[in-house]
């Protein structure tokens, strides 16, 4: 008897639409004998008589639900692996060169994040006794500073 997954070149636990795809492939291309093709939609599409069949070839098949094999199969856990690893561990070396970059900004004594987080503790310490809101005293700490930042750049050049 034809072994009828090589000839459509399919893989023997092909699901129906695997198949279906085969077939009309096969004729469209016209490269397959049309018996061959008869004889497929016969045996491949139907379930029984595709277990007939593979039973004839002694084809051994896994019990199959919704065109998914039951058991466990070594090829979804690997590329499940595969993605963990690809997503997951870029994200924690770059949580952790975060977190050292963070350290070296609190390390440093003159760090202008130093001097903005000062200056912002300053600012809402700030009483609106001139008639100013606390937003609006932010504001104008933050502008001095960077007016003073602007004048010590200006300075240098």
């Amino acid at each position: 008897m034809v072994n009828l997954y090589d000839i459509l070149n399919i893989p023997e636990d092909a699901n129906v639409i695997a198949i279906q795809r085969a077939i009309r492939l096969a004729r469209d291309r016209q490269d397959i004998e049309e018996r061959y093709l008869k004889l497929a939609e016969n045996y491949l599409l139907d379930d029984k008589r595709r277990a007939q069949y593979n039973k004839q070839m002694g084809i051994k098949m896994h019990a199959r639900r919704n065109g998914l094999s039951v058991g466990s199969d070594k090829r979804y856990l690997a590329g499940g692996i595969m993605l963990v690893a690809v997503l997951v561990i870029p994200w924690i070396i770059v949580m952790m060169l975060q977190g050292k970059a963070t350290e070296q900004i609190y390390q440093q004594k003159d760090g202008e994040y130093k001097a903005a987080q000062e200056a912002m503790e300053k600012a809402w310490g700030v009483a609106p006794a001139s008639g100013e809101t606390k937003p609006q005293a932010v504001q104008r700490t933050l502008d001095d500073i960077t007016e003073k930042q602007s004048q010590q750049l200006e300075q240098t050049q």
